[in-house]
């Protein structure tokens, strides 16, 4: 419960952090994404960089129980499959994707979906547990 805990508070700061950030600093972050699909050495670096995240959380915590460790669960296999993706990815398929984040609605769909899950995991982390 220890490591559980230490992830859904690093996690759930870092979330509501990143949040934060690109509701604040939108036009910006677009400008980053934008650079970032163009350069495939940069997609790489940011895919070892979620593998080896991702792997950390998901040989460290396999806990499957239904509250807040299959979270921190779930979402180390999902930065680990994020990962993976952006090692092969082209920069014509990052294009692709971060071009839908243009769209406003999407986007701040996004960064709200960030809020929350850092919140929940925040506050799971330090006040629940």
């Amino acid at each position: 419960m220890e490591t559980t805990l230490f992830l859904a508070r690093f996690m759930g700061m870092f979330s509501t952090i990143a949040a934060l950030s690109m509701f604040f600093e939108r036009k910006m972050l677009l400008s980053i994404l934008d650079q970032t699909a163009k350069n495939r050495a940069l997609l790489y670096l940011i895919g070892v960089a979620e593998v080896v995240g991702g792997l950390l959380i998901v040989l460290k915590h396999q806990v499957w129980s239904l509250d807040l460790p299959i979270i921190v669960t779930l979402l180390g296999w999902l930065l680990l499959i994020e990962g993976i993706i952006y090692l092969f990815l082209p920069v014509k398929g990052a294009r692709s994707i971060f071009k839908w984040l243009h769209d406003r609605q999407a986007y701040y769909l996004v960064a709200l979906c960030y809020l929350l899950v850092g919140i929940y995991l925040a506050y799971s982390g330090f006040l629940v547990f």
